[in-house]
């Protein structure tokens, strides 16, 4: 039996058929009783072709003759009116026997040549046991389907055991097994096989179908459910649990021809499962009880889509634990060593001042994805990692509508101190806008501020440690980079106390630098103003602050203040954040000298620093410097002229002193000699008296 086919079209024949053999036993029908010998249908051809003008040759099958046109009095006659009792007991049959059903070796080519597209369906054979009421019968399908773009070869087979009831109400497809192996060399570095198991009831009275013990197969995977499906003849109401069982990521991607990067941890997607609770009603989509899991970690809670139309998405969801280091690229530790090098500090700065300077490329976003967003839910992970921190608490509340996204809060402990933000992003105009309020306390800065510290003094290592609060409100528009620099507006305040500064000494700095400067002139006082005095590796700073405001590109403060015990550092002016440059002058004032020489050390010491990041400059304010330490000079030789004529004074008057009182001594000792002599002279004379009158009475 053959079919011809349109005029246009290359095959023969629209479809032909080599063998159909159909034979029933006329007598039960009569009785209601359905008696088929085996049906067969062997050698089956179709050919469904479409032209180059997209016509094709089997629209023409399906357009009513005119012989099928109803007459205008057929439509008015009423029709006759059969109560449905009837007409449903008219239906039924009393018995089905058919002894089975052959259809081998079907073949169905489609030819679209206004896409180039070929596929053929060949070996189509679809085989069944003995037919009847209530009794299993054995099903077997197979085929296979061959297509060019993309080249893919695939054979089908199924095989299942069908019962159906009298009433044509219940079906039943016991150790249902559908199979399917695809070789697919465009898209799978070879042949894959899927297969599908289950136990499936229908039951179209209660509208009804489930599908027990369900089974998938494929690319290594496993996945495991149970589905109830019901109302399918009304609004489909699909619920089930669904379990994927542990695999291996890398090896999965592997077979998919996926090629995943290199990690960090050697065994990263090592383990992967996924369990949930499905439900599908309508436009809504739940997923509950969500467990995934991701190696050693374990993301859990509910995804809940309330629209999928308009794609209301609604979620919670929390990771026990993550580490996002393992799933970054590795690095070795000669690539961690080079990269602390301040060598490789000005080359990443250089990086960084190049690609600035370049092309000012567009960041492409999805707007119109954006804008059509529905979102709201909360993401939290109890404990991460990410680069050197450790992270706790970390809580992402994202909600997004009518073309806002609000992340609000997003909140995490980080380095011994909390962070809270709320960041916002508005596509409803063409050019989206940006802000964020970020609020940090107590933040450890020395993690964050130390890779930037590398090479800033050079060969000297130079880190921080201290505590930092932090507040942040800036708003800003564009389409690239360098328009969100431009457009930025906002504050920064930056406070800290007890901050200690590990290989800076300021003070050492200015005393050094002026003593530098005034031994340069050839004033000498090197070793005077300099004494024992040695660098300290620890500076303590009571107080670090700043408020930095941005606008028009720059970043500017004017009061930036570091404060401690030894030395008062201020500074004021700008970072250019759209050259990568900045131009800042700074003041470094030390305690009131004791000494009239240290009375140099009373008046500040300015220091511009200037620059490109990728070659900052240091050049102090010798003017300022010349006029403080010129005048201190002068002043102390002055002091030490005046203390010399007061000191040759005191040492006249004190000679003179010395003179008259020599003098006074040698006239008392003159006056007391004379005195003494006359002493002596009266005793003399005394004696003789008596030994004369001795001499009177002998």
């Amino acid at each position: 039996v053959a079919l011809g086919n349109e005029k246009g079209f290359r095959a023969k024949h629209f479809a032909a058929i080599k063998q159909l053999d159909v034979k029933v036993n006329v007598l039960p029908l009569l009785k209601k009783q359905v008696e088929i010998n085996t049906i067969r249908l062997h050698g089956l051809n179709v050919s469904l072709e479409v032209a180059k003008n997209k016509s094709n040759n089997w629209s023409s099958l399906s357009q009513p003759s005119a012989t099928d046109t109803v007459a205008p009095e057929q439509e008015a006659a009423p029709a006759e009116t059969v109560p449905a009792a009837k007409v449903e007991s008219a239906s039924l049959l009393q018995s089905l026997k058919v002894e089975g059903f052959e259809f081998v070796d079907a073949v169905i080519n489609y030819d679209d040549r206004s896409s180039n597209t070929r596929v053929t369906v060949s070996e189509l054979n679809l085989e069944t046991g003995a037919i009847t009421f209530d009794e299993p019968v054995n099903v077997n399908f197979s085929a296979r389907i061959k297509n060019n773009q993309p080249a893919i070869d695939t054979r089908l087979t199924l095989a299942t055991a069908l019962s159906f009831n009298r009433d044509f109400t219940e079906f039943n497809l016991r150790d249902f097994v559908f199979t399917i192996v695809a070789d697919a060399k465009a898209l799978l570095p070879q042949p894959e096989t899927i297969t599908i198991k289950s136990d499936i009831r229908v039951l179209m009275d209660e509208q009804r179908v489930s599908l027990k013990q369900l089974q998938l197969s494929a690319l290594g995977l496993t996945v495991l459910s149970e589905v109830r499906v019901t109302q399918f003849l009304e609004t489909p109401l699909i619920q089930g649990d669904i379990e994927v069982q542990p695999f291996n990521g890398r090896e999965v991607a592997k077979r998919a021809g996926v090629v995943l990067p290199e990690m960090a941890k050697a065994d990263a997607l090592g383990r992967l499962a996924l369990k949930a609770k499905i439900k599908l009603a309508g436009e809504k989509l739940q997923a509950n009880d969500f467990e995934f899991a991701l190696d050693d970690s374990t993301l859990s809670g509910w995804i809940h889509v309330t629209n999928l139309s308009k794609q209301q998405l609604r979620y919670e969801l929390a990771f026990d634990q993550l580490n996002i280091n393992d799933y970054m690229p590795p690095v070795t530790e000669a690539e961690v060593a080079s990269a602390r090098t301040p060598q490789a500090k000005q080359q990443d700065t250089t990086a960084v001042a190049q690609n600035a300077a370049g092309e000012d490329e567009k960041i492409e976003l999805p707007l119109e994805l954006m804008r059509s967003l529905d979102i709201k839910g909360d993401f939290r992970i109890d404990r991460l990692t990410a680069l050197d921190y450790d992270i706790k608490q970390f809580l992402m509340s994202l909600m997004a509508k009518n073309g806002v996204i609000n992340i609000k809060p997003l909140s995490m402990q980080v380095l011994q101190g909390q962070v809270n933000a709320a960041v916002q992003l508005d596509v409803q105009k063409a050019i989206p806008l940006y802000a964020i309020n970020l609020k940090a306390n107590q933040i450890q800065v020395g993690p964050v501020a130390n890779p930037f510290l590398v090479g800033v003094m050079g060969d000297e290592e130079l880190e921080m440690e201290g505590a930092v609060n932090l507040a942040m409100d800036i708003r800003t528009r564009g389409e690239t980079i360098n328009q969100l620099k431009r457009s930025s507006k906002g504050e920064i305040v930056i406070k800290m106390k007890q901050t200690r500064v590990r290989g800076f000494d300021p003070a050492y700095y200015m005393r050094s630098s002026v003593a530098d400067y005034v031994a340069s002139k050839g004033l000498g006082q090197y070793d005077s103003l300099m004494g024992v005095y040695r660098p300290r590796e620890v500076t303590v700073f009571d107080l670090i602050r700043s408020n930095i405001r941005l606008a028009d590109g720059k970043a500017r403060t004017d009061n930036f203040l570091m404060d401690s015990k030894r030395v008062k550092i201020t500074a004021e002016g700008y970072v250019d954040i759209m050259a990568n440059r900045l131009d800042m002058m700074t003041s470094t004032q030390l305690p009131r000298g004791k000494t009239a020489l240290e009375k140099i050390f009373n008046d500040p010491m300015y220091v511009r620093v200037y620059g490109p990041f990728a070659a900052i400059e240091y050049k102090i304010d010798t003017s300022r410097l010349k006029k403080s330490t010129t005048d201190v000079l002068k002043k102390d030789a002055q002091a030490k002229l005046d203390a010399e004529k007061q000191r040759l004074k005191e040492k006249a008057r004190a000679e003179e002193q010395r003179l008259r009182d020599r003098a006074k001594a040698e006239e008392q000792r003159l006056r007391d000699k004379a005195k003494a002599e006359q002493k002596r002279a009266e005793e003399k004379a005394k004696n003789k008296l008596q030994d004369k009158l001795k001499g009177l009475f002998r």
